[in-house]
């Protein structure tokens, strides 16, 4: 965004992490799986670790140095889960639906590690790459459906360049309004409404911009023959059937992308403190550290990002949303117990419910985001196009 409501770095005396830190960490997570199972695969930890602590070693404000950072967190995250808290060859496997879907009766078929190196290579490759585990036993809990292994994939192209095309046009206008109307006031100096305002910006910006990179992926992929449409379910959950509670937004909207990584943390918080599986002790704490641990993923892309608040601001969004998620939770208790049900006007407060929350909290993700982001991190512009038409006439 223009430099309205965010802070330039001063200092540039380093130069931004490498960008080959992913691509090598990748490149270690993915040949060890060659090393024999248990303590001899911990050996490759301290490499991993010593290339990630280097994305937090530089001093300019950019969006790749942020992206980066949590990158290799997350890669991080998911290989000590797989390989140090799990025997991957052991734990997880495909999912192989052909048999249950035809034959009446019958059960998925797993399908578990293959013996050849490079089977093997392959297999954990994309276990490592596949975050909402799309197709293995530990695919994310209401992950939306993919289409039929049956459906046309010359039609589902078509569908997918409809999505891209109008999400595209959204971000890009989204991303000029933002150049466009931005002062030189700090952002919380600013009025609430403005603030307000900037923040719902950015959220349409995230989503569109997510959803037509993810779609443009999947069309690359599917038509090299490296998979199929079934392979790639909805980026996001659906809105409407969704989004009328902070826990349906988290949970079965958007979060699914973080869900292996936030609900492990909760999970191994448990097990140390003894806190009984199934309890609702155990569901409050997993929600609450499973949040703080998205906020420690973010808080890092901050410190790389050289945020002048070193993301404190954009960890309060992450660490206020349980709070709502229990209040929501509390008022629903209440309301069936004196007989109140779901239908279409209680869906409504709902919905007017997440807006509002979502909203103000909002502003305390985007406040302190480096100034010359959304300059940098822009796709060709159509809009600076016709703007420039208009003004020129």
């Amino acid at each position: 965004m223009a430099g309205a409501h965010f802070h330039p770095v001063d200092d540039q005396s380093l130069p931004p992490p490498p960008l080959w830190i992913w691509p090598t960490m990748m490149a270690i997570c993915i040949l060890s799986i060659l090393l024999p199972a248990g303590k001899t695969r911990l050996i490759c930890s301290a490499p991993l670790l010593r290339f990630f602590l280097a994305t937090l070693w530089g001093s300019k404000a950019n969006v790749l140095a942020y992206s980066h950072a949590t990158q290799c967190f997350m890669l991080l995250c998911r290989w000590i889960d797989f390989t140090v808290m799990h025997d991957p060859e052991r734990d997880f496997w495909v999912v192989d639906q052909s048999a249950a879907e035809t034959r009446i009766g019958s059960k998925p078929r797993d399908i578990k590690a293959p013996a050849g190196i490079l089977a093997k290579l392959k297999w954990w490759t994309g276990l490592l790459l596949n975050s909402r585990g799309v197709g293995l036993n530990i695919q994310c809990k209401d992950m939306p459906s993919p289409v039929p292994k049956d459906y046309s994939k010359a039609r589902w192209i078509h569908d997918l360049l409809i999505t891209i095309s109008w999400t595209y046009l959204l971000t890009d206008l989204v991303t000029a309004l933002l150049v466009r109307y931005s002062t030189d006031t700090p952002f919380f100096a600013q009025p609430l409404s403005l603030q307000i305002f900037f923040a719902f910006l950015h959220a349409i910006r995230f989503v569109t911009g997510v959803e037509w990179t993810y779609d443009i992926l999947a069309i690359f992929c599917v038509s090299i023959g490296l998979s199929t449409p079934s392979d790639w379910p909805p980026t996001f959950g659906s809105f409407t059937q969704n989004c009328y509670t902070i826990g349906g937004l988290w949970g079965r909207f958007y979060h699914q992308w973080l869900r292996r990584n936030v609900s492990t943390a909760g999970v191994l918080f448990n097990k140390l403190f003894g806190i009984r599986k199934g309890s609702i002790a155990s569901r409050y704490t997993q929600l609450f550290v499973g949040f703080g641990f998205s906020a420690l993923i973010h808080m890092f892309g901050a410190i790389a990002g050289r945020y002048e608040d070193h993301g404190f601001w954009q960890s309060m969004f992450f660490l206020v949303q349980p709070v709502g998620i229990v209040v929501e939770e509390s008022v629903v208790g209440i309301a069936r117990s004196v007989g109140l049900e779901k239908n279409g006007f209680t869906k409504s407060i709902g919905f007017l419910w997440v807006t509002v929350w979502m909203l103000y909290t909002l502003q305390w993700m985007v406040a302190f985001m480096p100034v010359q982001w959304i300059k940098e991190d822009r796709p060709p512009s159509i809009t600076d196009l016709l703007f420039g038409l208009v003004e020129h006439k």
